[in-house]
C-alpha cells in the first residue's frame, strides 16, 4: 500500500505527523517514508542500466566494425600492392587510387547496411518493451544510426586507400 501525500513545506517535517495518523487507522501497517524524487529515481535505475549497457555495447560494436573493415581494406590493399604500383607508374594519379578502394570499400559497406538495416526492422519488435518514449522502428533513429556507420565505413576505407596511394612505384615494382 503506498500512500502519496502532498507537502507545503520539507516532506520530512510532515512524516511524523503522517506516521501517527496511520498509527492511529492501523497500528500493524509497516511504515516507510520517502520523496517523489527518490521513488522516481528508483522506478527510473533498471531502464537507465539497460540504456547504459546497450549504449556500452552499441559502441564497441561500432569500434569492432571500422577495425574490421580498415582491417580488411588493409589486406585488401597489401595484396594488391604489385597492382598499385603498376597503375601508378603507367600514369594513375594517387587521387585515383584512393577513390578506387574507398569505392570498392563502400560497395561492400553499403551491402553489409542494407542487410543490416533489413535484420534490424526485423528484430526491432523484439526491443520495443525497452524504450520508452519512442518507436522501435523510428526513421530518425534508423536514419541517424545508418549515417553514423556510414561515416565510420568511409574512413575506415579512406585511410587505407590514402596510404596505397602513398606507394612508391619503383620500390613496388623492384620488390616483386
Amino acid at each position: 500500500l503506498k500512500i502519496i501525500a502532498r507537502t507545503s513545506g520539507a516532506p520530512e517535517a510532515q512524516a511524523e505527523s503522517l506516521r501517527r495518523i496511520a498509527q492511529k487507522l492501523n497500528a500493524e501497517v509497516p511504515l516507510k517514508f520517502t520523496t517523489a524524487e527518490i521513488l522516481i529515481a528508483d522506478t527510473l535505475t533498471a531502464p537507465r542500466f539497460r540504456a547504459l549497457l546497450i549504449g556500452t555495447f552499441s559502441l564497441v560494436a561500432l569500434i569492432l566494425a571500422v577495425v574490421g573493415v580498415a582491417s580488411v581494406m588493409a589486406c585488401v590493399v597489401a595484396e594488391r600492392r604489385a597492382e598499385i604500383g603498376i597503375r601508378m607508374a603507367l600514369g594513375a594519379l594517387p587521387g585515383d587510387v584512393v577513390k578506387h578502394f574507398t569505392l570498392r570499400g563502400l560497395k561492400l559497406a553499403g551491402a553489409g547496411l542494407a542487410l543490416g538495416a533489413v535484420l534490424s526492422l526485423v528484430s526491432a519488435r523484439f526491443l520495443q518493451g525497452l524504450l520508452y518514449g519512442i518507436g522501435a522502428s523510428d526513421p530518425l533513429v534508423f536514419a541517424g544510426v545508418t549515417g553514423l556507420l556510414l561515416l565510420a565505413a568511409v574512413g575506415a576505407c579512406v585511410f587505407p586507400a590514402r596510404r596505397a596511394a602513398k606507394v612508391d612505384p619503383l620500390v613496388v615494382l623492384r620488390s616483386d
